[in-house]
């Protein structure tokens, strides 16, 4: 696998996991709000619509009393806290949320159909002590209409509460869903930038290491990277490089040997009185005094040395006489240009 596609691999993983923990936490969220919202919008109606209900029975039974009692007619009206209580009534019925809410309500219809029934009879043949025959007759089903309106507002109430609880709890299980996937993201970058380390900070190291080795003249270092990736095929081409470098050295120094050899061989042949000197009068093999060296170089510097190059440019071969018994052929490579010196001295 080559590197760019490990390290799309990596960060690609890495950026999922960020992703995965954003989109849990936003849909956590908006899950939590939407429940939560819709269970408070639904209670609360039917809170409210209790509310309503005892507040509209309150009145009806102060009318109740009022009228048993031919007080002065009270503010209420009869018909009309009647028709507010069925309503809310209505309301609590259409917006039945929990499993005990359609008994309640059942059972609230009821008993208000047999209060108002009760009231009815009482307020048509008013008796002579109304208050002895309300408590009678419709003071038990008031009650028990009050009984069950205090049971859907509970109902209602532990319901918010049960909401509540299961908020916390969703929370709780999101943070700690969260706070895996960030534990996983966390370890993971770990895990990845050890990675990074391992296997490209580090080998790039090596590499700068050994070109620096290699730029210093060390042509036996070798990188040595074997993976199969960009870094690995750098290194195996320059530990290539390398090698040929070295093979060249190795064919450079037998050419060097070889020719030192014949370089030597031509001496001989020519006695003890004899080197060899490159253009510029430099000794290059040989064994010249001291004097001979100082003439060489001065001669072959000179005006007459330069002159005597091209002079021996036609393939001549003569021999051009620096004076006191000493004299420079030309050597000549196989193409024909000349490249060195053969001087000769007499010996003594």
């Amino acid at each position: 696998m080559t590197l760019r596609l490990r390290l799309l691999f990596g960060y690609g993983y890495l950026v999922a996991l960020v992703l995965a923990a954003a989109g849990s936490a936003l849909l956590g969220f908006l899950q939590l709000s939407s429940g939560i919202g819709t269970v408070l919008e639904e209670n609360v109606k039917s809170i409210g619509a209790a509310m309503r209900m005892i507040e509209a029975l309150e009145r009806l039974h102060g009318v109740t009393i009022a009228e048993l009692l031919q007080a002065e007619p009270a503010d209420a009206d009869p018909a009309a806290e009647d028709e507010a209580f069925r309503e809310a009534l209505k309301v609590a019925v259409d917006n039945v949320t929990e499993e005990e809410e359609p008994e309640i309500l059942a059972a609230l219809e009821r008993d208000y159909e047999a209060y108002r029934e009760a009231c009815t009879v009482l307020l048509a043949a008013p008796p002579e002590r109304p208050i002895s025959a309300y408590e009678r007759s419709a003071s038990p089903h008031f009650r028990e209409v009050k009984r069950g309106l205090f049971r859907l507002l509970e109902a209602n109430h532990d319901a918010i509460i049960e909401a509540d609880r299961s908020a916390r709890q969703a929370a709780l299980a999101n943070g700690a869903w969260l706070g895996a996937l960030v534990a996983v993201s966390l370890l993971s970058f770990v895990f990845l930038s050890r990675a990074i380390q391992r296997h490209i900070l580090a080998r790039l190291d090596r590499l700068r290491r050994g070109s620096e080795a290699v730029a210093e003249g060390d042509t036996r270092r070798r990188l040595l990277d074997r993976e199969d990736d960009e870094l690995g095929r750098v290194a195996a081409a320059v530990d290539r490089l390398l090698d040929r470098l070295q093979q060249a050295e190795g064919r450079s120094s037998a050419e060097v040997r070889r020719e030192r050899r014949l370089t030597l061989a031509l001496l001989a042949s020519h006695g003890p009185a004899a080197a060899v000197f490159d253009l510029d009068g430099r000794l290059l093999a040989g064994e010249p005094g001291e004097e001979v060296r100082r003439r060489v170089r001065g001669w072959a510097r000179s005006e007459d040395g330069s002159r005597a190059r091209v002079d021996t440019g036609d393939g001549a071969g003569e021999p051009a006489a620096l004076g006191d018994g000493l004299d420079a052929r030309p050597l000549r490579s196989a193409d024909g240009g000349q490249v060195a010196w053969l001087v000769r001295w007499a010996a003594r």
